[in-house]
């Protein structure tokens, strides 16, 4: 008789012959925790698996002839538990264990309910490569298959197979035909996940080839097909996989909705992998508001930073990319800055980690841009994206807009670090007092006099600084009082000596009425009042007191041709 217990058994019990000729002995034994038994595999996915068995041992032998002893294990109860499933034994497990190596006679399981089953019969040989002879059929659920291809969650669905293994515990080697019906797969590189996921699947002993895969990805549809070549020593393990993709809606890069279609395909490579095809875009929209104003973005667009090394994934690093990405009318920006459409052509090179652009960005004249609380419209526009080493794109923007009876010109030009930003008016006037109309100012021609004016727009670079410092002051003063117009403009002598600042207060009384008020604290004589009144659209009625208590009125009238 025996009873006790072993590092691997819960208890084990029993009893039989021993003498000098041999053995003969039966044992119950009890396992509740099977994860120490299944570490000893030499398969990463096995660590996933846990269970419990109770059943009973046989053992048998001859120590004259020197036979191996022949063991049998039969298994009443025998549970394996993944994610969250569990199979039992729908029949008694009957293995034997002989020289031959370990003859699984019948591996029946189930789930309680039955919607899950596996069936496994065959032998595993006890040489150092534990050589596999089995057939299995099975219908399980589908995240058993993370023991399969332990880098791919798929969760929910089912996979039914019917095969044969060889090959080895480690490398095994499936002749036969699976079946995934309904399954989701988590990508992480992805911002969506892949839905409804069907397929077939071809086992051979050197490929897989995958047949029939249809998925729901992003509100559309996949369809994909291809061969996984297996690592079998004398040939590298690799893969083709080629997938059509229709009517793709999805939130990717941060901050867009991006939708249309792709022929795209994923081969692998020394380094890694390669994403190449082409993607059609049918609309790219941007709708999220942006807290900044035109100016503030531009100067953090502009604004030089210390270059970072960026922490990534090794998947996202070792993906190349060679993809062509176009959409005519495409582009579409509708936020609080701007509302814009345009043409998309690019090419996508790099990684998936660091991706660098080839192309351009045509926009589509008639859009609105703001600046500057003033709303212009786009006549051209284009990004030109060039730079190997960076996103980077090249500026090319002119806008309009129409203040008192100026049309005002704005362009853009450059590098994000050397952007350059000019502004013209029509009819003509000095770019200070161009840059001054687009701040708040008052019309050059009429708010001052001539020889105030001549004086003014002949400022030095220390007029000109004096003058960005007061437009900060001016900025937010406005806020804070919630004044139409409010204006500090330093003023300089004939020596072009900054010798005193004038202050401008604006207030629209009524849609088509507007009043100016001007003061220079250096001397009363210069205090201008100013009325304009807006007859129609290209008639202007200004009604000015100037500070030497005279009075003049002016008839603005405009016609475009």
């Amino acid at each position: 008789a025996l009873s006790g217990a072993l590092p691997a058994l819960e208890s084990i019990s029993g009893g039989g012959r021993l003498d000098r000729d041999g053995f003969d002995v039966d044992l119950a034994v009890d396992i509740d925790d099977l994860v120490p038994v299944l570490a000893t595999l030499d398969y990463p996915a096995a660590q996933s698996v846990s269970g419990s068995l109770a059943g009973r041992l046989s053992a048998r032998g001859s120590f004259a002839t020197g036979e191996t002893p022949r063991l049998e294990v039969r298994l009443d109860e025998l549970a394996l538990a993944h994610s969250g499933v569990t199979l039992h034994s729908a029949e008694p497990v009957v293995v034997r264990v002989a020289a031959e190596g370990v003859e699984v006679e019948s591996l029946f399981l189930t789930t309680e309910d039955g919607s899950s089953e596996l069936f496994v019969a065959g032998r595993v040989a006890l040489d150092a490569e534990r050589t596999l002879d089995l057939t299995a059929q099975s219908s399980l659920g589908a995240d058993w298959l993370d023991l399969l291809v332990p880098q791919v969650q798929l969760r929910g669905g089912r996979f039914e197979l019917l095969a044969a293994i060889g090959g080895t515990l480690t490398r095994p080697r499936v002749n036969g035909v699976g079946r995934l019906e309904d399954a989701s797969v988590l990508v992480g590189a992805l911002t969506t996940s892949i839905e409804e996921l069907e397929g077939l699947a071809l086992f051979y002993p050197d490929r897989i080839v995958l047949d029939s895969v249809r998925a729901a990805v992003g509100g559309g549809t996949v369809e994909a097909g291809g061969t996984v070549q297996l690592d079998l020593g004398q040939t590298p393990a690799g893969y083709h996989l080629d997938a059509v993709a229709s009517g793709l809606d999805l939130p990717y890069p941060e901050g867009w909705q991006v939708r249309g279609d792709a022929r795209v395909s994923l081969v692998s490579t020394p380094a890694g992998r390669l994403v190449r095809g082409d993607i059609e875009l049918d609309r790219a929209y941007y709708f999220s508001p942006i807290k900044l104003g035109v100016e503030s973005a531009l100067a953090s667009l502009v604004q030089r930073r210390r270059i970072e090394v960026r922490e990534t994934s090794e998947l996202l690093a070792t993906t190349a990319l060679n993809l062509r990405i176009r959409g005519r009318e495409a582009l579409s920006v509708r936020n609080n800055i701007a509302s814009l459409s345009g043409d998309v052509d690019f090419s996508v090179r790099g990684t998936l980690a660091d991706p660098v652009l080839f192309g351009a960005v045509e926009i589509t004249p008639g859009g609105t841009l703001v600046y500057g609380g003033n709303e212009y419209e786009i006549e051209r526009g284009e990004l030109d994206f060039a730079n190997p080493y960076r996103i980077e794109p090249i500026v090319d923007l002119l806008a309009t807009t129409k203040l008192r009876e100026y049309v005002v010109r704005l362009n853009l030009a450059g590098s994000p670090d050397r952007l350059e930003v000019g502004v013209s008016s029509n009819p003509p006037l000095p770019e200070l007092e161009v840059l001054g109309l687009l701040t708040g100012a008052s019309a050059p021609a009429t708010a001052v006099p001539t020889d105030r004016r001549e004086a003014g727009s002949g400022l030095g670079v220390e007029g000109f600084l004096a003058g960005e410092a007061a437009s900060v002051v001016t900025d937010r003063v406005n806020r804070l009082f919630g004044l139409d117009q409010l204006r500090v403009s330093p003023l300089t002598g004939a020596s072009s000596d900054l010798s005193a600042a004038r202050v401008t207060v604006g207030e629209r009384i009524s849609r088509d009425l507007f009043a100016t008020y001007s003061y220079d604290p250096s001397t009363s004589e210069e205090q201008i009042l100013q009325l304009e009144w807006s007859v129609s659209p290209t008639l202007v009625v200004v009604a000015t007191q100037n500070g030497d208590d005279s009075y003049s009125i002016d008839l603005r009238w405009e016609k475009a041709f």
